[in-house]
């Protein structure tokens, strides 16, 4: 057994005084520098303001709020996909409470009844309105 005083010199193993060089990386083909993240460069996107006429009106918003307005428009109008996007939402955003429900919020026969109707099945589902 060797002891650490005994460090053998040869190929891939340089005298330990000159292993580590100041200044010099050990990963010099590392990340770049200013190289940024696929989350920052969403971030940044989406709450860039742009120009929307809105009722005879021009407003500047951010692209995230536009969205969000077009995405429950869209929900509103009877767009199946929005409308599920939309329900699929509302737990991560904290605005249902998901326990025992399904995922959107639902309870199990809301959930039921949204199906039947989609699926052109008793359109009111059973129930009363």
């Amino acid at each position: 057994m060797k002891k650490d005083f005994e460090y053998e010199v040869g190929y891939r193993r340089p005298p330990r005084h000159t292993r580590f060089q100041k200044g010099r990386s050990g990963n010099a083909r590392g990340r770049p520098r200013g190289a940024r993240s696929m989350k920052s460069l969403l971030r940044e996107e989406l709450r860039e303001k742009i120009a929307v006429n809105e009722n005879g009106q021009r407003r500047k918003v951010t692209k995230l709020h536009v969205i969000v307005k077009q995405l429950v428009t869209r929900a509103l109008r009877g767009d199946h996909r929005a409308i599920q996007l939309l329900l699929g939402l509302l737990p991560s955003l904290g605005l249902e409470s998901t326990e025992g429900k399904e995922p959107g919020g639902l309870s199990p026969e809301g959930a039921a009844a949204i199906r039947r109707a989609l699926l052109g099945q008793d359109p009111t589902g059973g129930l009363s309105v």
